[in-house]
């Protein structure tokens, strides 16, 4: 038992640093990595490793280059609008179901995470928000009850997180304050997070899709008009 709880801990580091490093361009889009060059990088056994990147390809964060090795995502404007189409079109699903049958669990989830955007919205703190804002989108998708809509979704997810961890101004500038930003792509997030929120707790199915969709599509839009 121990064992195997050493083991999920590595996968999970493996990952977590991986991605971490596609995501700010340690790894640029396009260049080829390997499971040598990432266990030297990370001082790790190629085991984790191994299991860490089947993981990020599923989630469209990887690439597998044949015959041998791995390539971060190339990044387009064809493949992003793609990307968040599907995306759009996915969560907003999610939502009306989540606001037709969600689970007191999830229901106490998403107010809960209502909470904590508002806490930190006050007291500006760029990694909490971004790990607050992966739980969100995670707990609308879980809270669809539908196991096909929550794992194409986390793959969308990802990948658009390749675009706006590119193209938006939040995360190209060093610094991390609120005027940061609020001039960047995520600052309507608090607003429209509570929008969507409001509607899935009220069970208003109609009002939960269009304003996720609408969330999403905004996100597209602010990338484009960057790029």
């Amino acid at each position: 038992m121990v064992e195997l709880q050493d083991n999920q801990r590595a996968e999970s580091k493996a990952k977590a640093e991986i991605a971490s490093r596609i995501l700010n361009h340690v790894f640029s889009p396009g260049e080829s990595v390997s499971e040598n060059q990432l266990a030297e990088t990370l001082a790790m056994s190629r085991t984790p490793i191994r299991t860490a990147i089947r993981e990020l390809i599923a989630e469209g964060l990887l690439e597998r280059l044949e015959p041998k090795g791995y390539i971060v995502p190339k990044l387009s404007g064809e493949d992003m609008q793609q990307v968040f189409l599907t995306r759009q079109k996915l969560e907003g699903l999610a939502a009306e179901i989540a606001a037709s049958g969600a689970n007191p669990s999830d229901r106490k989830a998403l107010s809960d995470l209502q909470e904590e955007i508002e806490e930190i919205y006050r007291n500006w703190d760029r990694d909490r928000f971004t790990d607050y804002n992966e739980r969100f989108h995670n707990t609308v998708a879980r809270a669809s009850g539908n196991a096909y809509v929550e794992r194409f979704l986390k793959q969308c997810f990802w990948r658009t997180q390749l675009y706006i961890y590119a193209y938006d101004s939040y995360f190209l500038s060093p610094g991390k304050s609120r005027d940061t930003f609020s001039k960047g792509l995520y600052g309507p997030t608090y607003y429209e997070h509570r929008a969507i929120t409001e509607a899935i707790l009220s069970g208003d199915a109609a009002a939960a899709r269009e304003t996720m969709e609408r969330h999403i599509r905004s996100s597209c839009e602010a990338l484009v008009r960057r790029g």
